[in-house]
């Protein structure tokens, strides 16, 4: 019987080395899982703050990036007043249709994206008879210009549009003029049939006009038309047409 006890005593202190010991590995094991789900969150947040997206919001278009959490998207701040300028809201043209969501992985890609949209714009806008319409696709053409990671061949359609843009916007002008001399023209016939204290100036003024209107017609019909230039839309119909292969 004293035996028994004396071996009671001894087994007791083995067994509960064993238990400390095993939960000791579970303690670890636990951490371990811990560990590996904190380094599996954070590259995902790494991975998910180098993403960029479109987004659209009250009629303009934003760039948005990933936050650095796992998933979500915020809007794109840089603290760089040059890239600022460069992703700052664009205002959507009227009838504009785009298409949020895509993801870029680099701001390289999405510096082209951009591009693409803006010129698309611009091409749109480059026949027209209007100054609004001039001035909106100049500060589409101005916004293109600041994307630094654009690719040489955007660099020169750049420059292109820019070109023709500046054209189409003078001969524009020139063309308007015609229609303001017109106006003044009818202005002056009116104040004298009307009556004015200053007739002679008034009949001066008259014959300086017609001369330089006279000039002016030369000038405007010797001056070539602008290039129409197809807007997206048009040029890809026209090449699905061109296409043998199209039914």
């Amino acid at each position: 019987m004293y035996q028994a006890m004396i071996k009671l005593k001894v087994s007791e202190p083995k067994r509960a080395v064993g238990e400390s010991g095993g939960a000791a590995t579970v303690v670890l094991l636990i951490l371990v899982v811990l560990g590996l789900l904190a380094l599996v969150g954070y590259l995902a947040a790494t991975v998910n703050h180098g993403r960029y997206r479109f987004a659209l919001h009250n009629d303009m278009l934003v760039i948005e990036r990933g936050r650095l959490l796992p998933i979500g998207y915020d809007l794109y701040q840089p603290e760089s007043e040059t890239l600022r300028a460069a992703y700052s809201p664009i205002p959507i043209p009227e009838g504009a249709q785009i298409v949020g969501g895509e993801v870029f992985s680099e701001r390289g890609d999405l510096d082209r994206a951009i591009f693409t949209v803006l010129t698309n714009w611009v091409k749109e806008r480059l026949n027209s008879q209007g100054e609004e319409q001039l001035n909106l696709a100049t500060m589409y053409l101005t916004r293109a210009d600041l994307l630094s990671a654009i690719s040489e061949e955007q660099r020169s359609e750049l420059r292109r549009l820019n070109g023709q843009l500046a054209y189409n916007a003078a001969l524009w002008r020139i063309n308007s003029l015609g229609n303001l001399l017109k106006n003044v023209r009818s202005q002056l016939q009116t104040a004298v049939r009307l009556g004015v204290a200053d007739a002679n100036t008034v009949d001066n003024w008259l014959n300086n006009l017609d001369l330089f209107t006279v000039e002016y017609e030369r000038l405007a019909n010797s001056i070539k038309q602008p290039t129409q230039i197809k807007p997206p839309d048009a040029v890809n119909s026209s090449e699905r047409k061109d296409d043998p292969s199209t039914p």
